[in-house]
């Protein structure tokens, strides 16, 4: 298809020519057509796909720093991990001093409240065995497994391990809010 010479001249209307002899459109009609077909694709896309943010590893190691400085100010060697809404591991760090064997629970913690969207340890006693030997050790209740709230969304999880639940709760909260006050940051 060509642009008729017309266009040059008019500028509301757009014409083609389809090798038979040239239709002019008026300008109006192919936006109204425009706008349908833009509206109908938007609709079934949003039948078929919901758009969601997703923390990047830049905001997990955000959130690293954050917590490895409230667990240096308490004292407190920790292990951290932060990972994606899929529960995929982003960032870790074992602080010098930190249990070793803590590097898994605290992992398993992020994975868990990724996957719950709410902190870890809230689950009634009778029922976290069970959860446990279900996902064949996978999702755990011990608490300092936080979601990362962002704008209502879960976008990530931190899970802390080392210290009592109490302290590794209060560092996965320190790493949260440092990423908060960075997005609060002017560009």
């Amino acid at each position: 298809m060509q642009l008729l010479p017309e266009y040059a001249i008019s500028p509301n209307l757009i014409g083609f020519c389809d090798g038979r002899g040239g239709k002019a459109v008026h300008f109006g009609q192919f936006y109204s057509v425009l706008l349908v077909i833009i509206q109908t694709v938007m609709i079934r896309n949003a039948m078929y796909i919901r758009p969601s943010q997703e923390l990047t590893h830049a905001g997990a190691l955000v959130v690293l720093q954050g917590a490895i400085a409230q667990a240096e100010a308490m004292g407190v060697p920790q292990c951290i991990a932060v990972v994606d809404t899929g529960g995929n591991l982003l960032a870790y760090v074992r602080m010098d001093g930190a249990k070793v064997l803590s590097q898994i629970s605290a992992t398993q913690k992020a994975i868990t409240a990724a996957s719950s969207r709410v902190p870890t340890g809230g689950v009634a006693e009778d029922v976290e065995l069970k959860l446990a030997l279900a996902t064949g050790g996978q999702l755990t209740n011990l608490k300092g497994g936080v979601p990362i709230v962002l704008e209502g969304e879960v976008v990530g999880a931190v899970g802390v391990g080392s210290g009592t639940g109490s302290q590794d709760v209060e560092v996965a909260q320190a790493g949260i809010a440092a990423l908060q006050a960075a997005l609060q940051q002017p560009v």
